[in-house]
């Protein structure tokens, strides 16, 4: 349990760093400006973006305290893409969207191959 614990940071840590560099790297790429995406884009951005956290979080501690890494993975794309559809819904750039369709894909395949090479050596 101990391991699979460690297993589980390790790749959420790693993930999230690497996630934030390509992130940022895309958009640079792209020259989409930090301005253009906002933490929150309206109130129903923010509000949806709470719920499904505290979905997550209910949902992860009450069901699925083995399995967490599956459920977690679940939920940052639903989170992203909730995202995905408000950028696109109520920003005029399209540019946007499109630098964080690309991140999501990136960052899934990213997960995927630290889960095999941390499940491989651990």
């Amino acid at each position: 349990m101990l391991i699979n614990s460690i297993n589980i940071s390790v790749i959420i840590i790693v993930g999230l760093v690497l996630g934030a560099l390509i992130d940022k790297l895309i958009r640079k790429w792209m020259k989409v400006d930090d301005k253009d995406n906002p933490d929150y884009l309206n109130s129903f951005h923010k509000r949806g973006s709470i719920f499904i956290l505290a979905l997550y979080l209910i949902i992860w501690r009450f069901f699925f305290e083995d399995n967490e890494l599956i459920v977690t993975i679940i939920f940052f794309y639903i989170f992203i893409g909730f995202t995905i559809y408000t950028e696109w819904k109520h920003l005029e750039d399209p540019k946007v969207y499109k630098a964080s369709i690309l991140s999501a894909l990136i960052i899934g395949v990213l997960i995927l191959v630290i889960y095999c090479v941390v499940s491989w050596f651990i």
